[in-house]
């Protein structure tokens, strides 16, 4: 687990609505969150160093798609969206 990995899942694990659990591949609204809370969760990364976008939360809606972005932009050295497959994370109102 890389060091980016474990900053994202602490800060998701902090929020979690209480009796919920938080899978690599749940979504965070279908486990609970809620923007409130997902605006939490973005305000704790970024004290952590880590810069994100609200609409980041939305695109990359769980742990998995969410730590590949990061960790890709990581990589590229760049806070961008670095995803190849950019058709796969639009938004419903990017079509």
């Amino acid at each position: 687990m890389t060091e980016l990995e474990r900053r994202i899942r602490a800060a998701f694990a902090s929020r979690a609505p209480r009796g919920r659990t938080l899978t690599d591949h749940t979504n965070f609204f279908e486990a609970g969150f809620t923007s409130v809370i997902l605006a939490a969760v973005r305000a704790d990364l970024d004290g952590a160093g880590l810069s994100l976008g609200m609409v980041d939360m939305f695109r990359y809606p769980t742990l998995a798609t969410l730590i590949e972005e990061v960790e890709a932009r990581a990589a590229a050295g760049t806070g961008r969206p670095v995803r190849a497959n950019r058709a796969a994370a639009r938004l419903p109102w990017e079509s």
